[in-house]
């Protein structure tokens, strides 16, 4: 094997690897967090998911993206 191809193999697992703890959560409205994202986000898991947010939940990041563009990005 190549050690550019290694290489790329390693970038691909790395990658991988960072987006397993991922949770990506569509369709809720715009503008309802109110800037405390992660105090609305738990607000959203305890009460639609029915998850007891107090045991210790915690967000090592939060991101907010913008709704689809017209050209179908977001």
């Amino acid at each position: 094997m190549s050690t550019l191809k290694k290489l790329q193999d390693k970038v691909t697992y790395l990658e991988d690897a960072g987006r397993r703890n991922n949770v990506a959560v569509a369709g809720l409205p715009e503008n309802t967090e109110r800037q405390d994202l992660r105090g609305f986000m738990l607000g959203v898991l305890a009460e639609k998911l029915g998850l007891d947010v107090e045991a210790g939940f915690e967000f090592e990041r939060v991101h907010h993206v913008g709704p689809k563009r017209d050209d179908g990005r977001s």
